[in-house]
């Protein structure tokens, strides 16, 4: 969304020279799941991998002249790191879910 940056949930930030390179930085990083690239006319943007969506918090979507937020699709949102993994949720009362696992309660 040209325009447009999440707030609130910046994972990382980086200086990149595409918005290509920015978005193969969110793609090979596991809890991100969209990001802010730096628009314009310059040798080097900024990149900010975020661990939400627009789709889960909607109301961290802001405006923001020079930005553009891009999605990728994926969902890892409310995602916790335990033991060097990633899992699903991490306050649940059997435990901590690997990614993509899909329980049955």
């Amino acid at each position: 969304m040209i325009g447009s940056v999440l707030l609130g949930h910046v994972i990382s930030k980086s200086q990149v020279p595409t918005r290509i390179d920015c978005a193969f930085e969110c793609l090979t990083s596991p809890r991100c799941v969209s990001y802010n690239y730096q628009e314009g006319n310059k040798a080097l943007h900024e990149c900010e991998l975020n661990s939400e969506s627009k789709e889960y918090k909607p109301a961290n979507l802001t405006g923001k002249a020079g930005y553009s937020y891009y999605g990728t699709g994926r969902n890892v949102s409310n995602s916790c790191l335990f033991l060097g993994n990633y899992f699903n949720e991490c306050n649940n009362d059997t435990g901590p879910e690997p990614l993509g696992f899909l329980g049955v309660n």
